[in-house]
């Protein structure tokens, strides 16, 4: 896909193109066997004005140019949503839903973990969808869902393009791949092996890119216990374990370096908002 050069381009010839709105971006991929599917990835904290400009993109759905198709959104690295962002999409589909019947065929929508996730899987109670919707922990599963065809390839095209947009390196992005796929076990002699560098490489890699090895798997591990906190009930010394933290002291205090409160006070909230 190529970036649009600006609105009016965008709505004038949306498919194979895609347009960025701060935190997200919204795309329409070229079609694979005369299907067509266009969709959504959000990360971080998206602001009113982000929503504004994406609800705005979205509005080619009602064009003339745009086909019947498949929908395809990812928020699953979504940290929080504001409540003005949210009244913003909310009165965005209150007013179109209607206008979407029959324009959009099914929708696969991939929740983030904790707090976040439980305001986007209840986004449909409020706001009854035109179509089938599906929600998924997984952006694989949600592409075999779709059926698209060489969803593969397009997945790995929108996680390059969520990567720029972050404006994270190469390496960066494929090593926080890694890690989550391997938070437990991870070290850098594994990470370095995985990616196929040598231990020294992969650290100047990721020096070039602004970060490191340690900040980098702190970050995994603590996004992996916020999930673990709101959608099992493992006790927070098994979580500290299945993250690969030494004890219930260190998880504790990394937790709360990040995120700013203890992991049971994020538990208690995230039950609470559920």
């Amino acid at each position: 896909m190529r970036p649009a050069a600006d609105l009016d381009a965008f709505f004038a010839e949306p498919i194979g193109r895609y347009a960025s709105c701060g935190s997200c971006f919204y795309f329409w991929a070229d079609p694979k066997n005369g299907v067509h599917l266009s969709g959504t990835v959000a990360w971080g904290r998206p602001s009113e004005a982000d929503v504004k400009k994406l609800v705005h993109l979205y509005e080619v759905e009602l064009t003339s140019v745009a086909p019947v198709h498949l929908s395809y959104v990812d928020l699953s690295r979504v940290e929080a949503i504001a409540p003005a962002a949210f009244a913003v999409m909310s009165a965005y589909f209150a007013k179109y839903t209607p206008k979407l019947k029959g324009l959009i065929s099914k929708q696969a929508l991939i929740r983030p973990p904790g707090i976040a996730g439980a305001v986007v899987a209840g986004f449909y109670e409020l706001v009854a969808a035109a179509y089938p919707v599906k929600i998924f922990a997984d952006r694989k599963d949600a592409f075999d869902w779709l059926g698209y065809a060489d969803g593969d390839a397009l997945r790995g095209e929108l996680e390059r393009l969520h990567g720029a947009g972050l404006g994270l390196g190469a390496t960066t992005r494929l090593l926080r791949d890694h890690l989550d796929a391997n938070v437990r076990d991870a070290s850098i002699a594994t990470a370095a092996k995985a990616l196929s560098v040598s231990e020294r490489t992969l650290q100047r890699r990721l020096r070039d890119e602004g970060t490191a090895f340690q900040a980098e798997l702190n970050a995994a591990q603590v996004r992996a216990a916020k999930r673990l906190l709101v959608e099992t009930d493992l006790k927070v010394t098994a979580i500290a374990l299945e993250i690969g933290c030494a004890s219930l002291q260190h998880f504790s205090d990394l937790f709360r370096k990040l995120e700013g409160l203890p992991p049971s006070t994020y538990r208690e909230r995230g039950r609470h908002h559920g």
